[in-house]
């Protein structure tokens, strides 16, 4: 037997107090008696002046001695172990990815957490448990503890999000936690108990092909009953040459059966139009709604329909200014760069020397992106950069060797810098050849190397083209402005130039603000405000785990974004009755039974039945 609350022992410091109660005289008060005929009683007490008299036999002492034991036991929570065998390490893992919070009011959160306190209660007094709660990241609430009470005050405690369900992470630190606490990998043998995994889910969890599973027992306990959701699962804005907008939508039904749906078109939360739609089992349709001239506002489509899952009922998107960007040339004479740049009607263009540039100049601090025409910065500026001519100082990136005629082999249609960009007919006379990171994205390889490429630094992009245009025939043919064109469109993308803004949840979300801002604070649905780092001239809010709007906020300016769900695998809420881990064998349980029993419920039951005798004692004394 085991006590759940071994605190409850301290009220046994009651017990001495009461006991001394029974040694103490009663204080008589003195009256003056015409006789003392019928007193002799008393006046038998009274030959002792001493305050405190010899404990005598007394019932009612007894048995108020037993409901106190009694009652301290029963708050100590004792529990009567019904199995035994050798101590358990067990890791108990908590989906709270969006469908978990489906089926309300008794979500399937509920329901798993309702399993995983029986698992808890399960524990013998030698056994330890961890909790992991994991949806798009896990996070260790408990780590391995053998204190039942506070693993049930931490489980209680898990919240549910509305991210994707990513259950590799979760073992893996499940894994590692066992590890680290009992050197597992090294003396199994020693007496290290083996790590036993319990996961509570509806079954649509997101597996890693390079997982690697060491644990001898896999155990999943699934949860959930019903697949009836429809859910908006994509949502697109585009604007028109008028000004005018179309918003597009995609509803799709995840039940087995057909339903009918009305979908509400809302601006500014003002509802504008509604569409009612016939969804067959498993089935989608697209709506679109169109809108008068604006210039930025709020769009939000709402399916209104009774179903199991809340989270994807909502769509929003912002549609912010339209707006040209600014960019910087920085030269000593390009007449092809001039010409093709300020051709471009949807950016602003400033030319500056390459000596004005070392100089400093107030343009360069407000350039979304930079040109740099035969020439390279000693620092490079934190901000997206196009090279041509020039092999900058980029991290893993370095010029190998200068050849002269290098045929082009090959240009990476797919890019969005070469996207309707052919090079075919492009000679070159001189180029360097590249090293690379991995990471970056070769754009033309020649058959020397690459002698373009684009790499991601951070939050910056650069496009580096290590031949001079002076020394090919690009610039004479149709395709250099259409790369000049998506290689402009490219940089300033990396400072969220777009005028639409969608975002998904469990997704980090980059907003730009402007140069000098140190602080920003974040709100949104059920988060308090809190202050976010800004970097350079971005502010990462990382894996927001709830869909609706959010405000960033800082001195002088703000910026809204809206998060969506837009998981077809979480709007699935169908649950999976197996767990699928590769080869690592699952046992799957569909219902879990007390292995402990409670019996503070027989202690609290025996002082109630000790205290109706001491009443009736005492009462039957009183009388007597």
């Amino acid at each position: 037997m085991s006590f759940a609350n071994v605190m409850a022992f301290a009220l046994a410091g009651i017990i001495p107090p009461l006991v001394l109660l029974y040694f103490l005289k009663l204080k008589r008060e003195e009256r003056v008696m015409s006789t003392t005929m019928l007193w002799h009683k008393s006046i038998e007490d009274l030959h002792v002046n001493a305050p405190f008299q010899k404990l005598r036999r007394n019932i009612l002492l007894l048995l108020q001695l037993l409901i106190m034991i009694a009652l301290i036991l029963a708050i100590a929570r004792p529990v009567m172990e019904l199995t035994g065998g050798d101590v358990e390490r067990v890791a108990i893992l908590i989906d709270t990815s969006a469908s978990m919070s489906a089926e309300a009011p008794n979500t399937r959160l509920e329901q798993a957490k309702k399993k995983a306190r029986t698992l808890i209660d399960n524990l013998r007094r030698t056994d330890e448990a961890m909790l992991i709660s994991f949806a798009t990241r896990a996070r260790v609430e408990c780590s391995f503890t053998s204190r039942k009470g506070f693993l049930r005050d931490r489980l209680a405690a898990i919240q549910p999000t509305e991210g994707g369900s990513r259950l590799s992470e979760a073992i893996e630190i499940a894994q590692a936690a066992a590890k680290s606490v009992s050197g597992l990998t090294e003396s199994r043998e020693a007496g290290a108990p083996p790590l036993k995994l319990y996961c509570l889910s509806d079954g649509n969890c997101h597996l890693s092909d390079e997982l690697q599973i060491d644990i001898p027992q896999v155990h999943f306990l699934p949860v959930g009953e019903s697949d009836r959701n429809v859910g908006i699962v994509a949502m697109d804005v585009g604007r028109q040459s008028d000004g005018s907008c179309q918003v597009f939508g995609i509803a799709r039904n995840f039940a087995s059966e057909d339903m009918t749906v009305s979908v509400q078109f809302l601006v500014n939360d003002e509802l504008v139009d509604i569409q009612r739609l016939q969804l067959s089992a498993g089935g989608s349709r697209s709506v679109i709604f169109d809108t008068n001239p604006l210039d930025e506002a709020t769009f939000e489509l709402m399916v209104s329909v009774k179903d199991d899952l809340a989270s994807d009922n909502r769509a929003w998107t912002i549609l912010r200014p339209e707006r040209r960007s600014n960019v910087l040339l920085v030269t000593d004479g390009n007449h092809f760069l001039e010409k093709t740049l300020l051709a471009d009607e949807e950016i602003v263009v400033n030319v500056l020397g390459t000596e004005a540039y070392e100089q400093g100049n107030e343009t360069v601090l407000q350039a979304e992106a930079i040109v740099f025409d035969r020439f390279t910065p000693l620092e490079l500026p934190p901000v997206s950069s196009l090279f041509v001519g020039v092999v900058p100082e980029l991290p893993g990136v370095t010029a190998v060797a200068e050849v002269e005629y290098p045929g082009i082999l090959d240009w990476k249609a797919s890019h969005p810098v070469l996207r309707f960009a052919g090079l075919d007919t492009v000679r070159i006379g001189k180029a360097w050849t590249l090293k690379l990171p991995s990471h970056a994205d070769v754009l033309v390889e020649s058959d020397n190397g690459p002698i373009a490429a684009a790499i991601s630094n951070n939050f910056e992009r650069y496009i580096v083209c290590s031949f001079d245009l002076f020394d090919t025939n690009w610039p004479l043919r149709i395709s250099f402005p259409i790369f000049v064109k998506n290689a402009i469109s490219y940089l300033t993308d990396a400072r969220d130039k777009d005028d639409v803004h969608i975002s998904t949840s469990g997704r980090p979300v980059i907003l730009p603000v402007p140069r000098g801002v140190e602080a920003v604070s974040v709100q949104g649905p059920q988060y308090e405000r809190v202050n976010v780092a800004v970097k350079g001239q971005h502010v990462t809010v990382v894996n927001p785990e709830k869909v609706g709007m959010f405000e960033a906020t800082w001195e002088g300016g703000e910026s809204r974004f809206a998060v969506n769900l837009f998981d077809a695998d979480e709007s699935d809420i169908k649950p999976n009755v197996d767990l699928n881990l590769g080869e690592q064998a699952v046992v799957r349980m569909s219902h879990i039974g007390p292995n402990n029993r409670d019996i503070w419920r027989w202690f609290a039951a025996f002082a109630m039945v000790v205290m109706l005798i001491e009443w009736y004692v005492y009462n039957r004394r009183v009388h007597i």
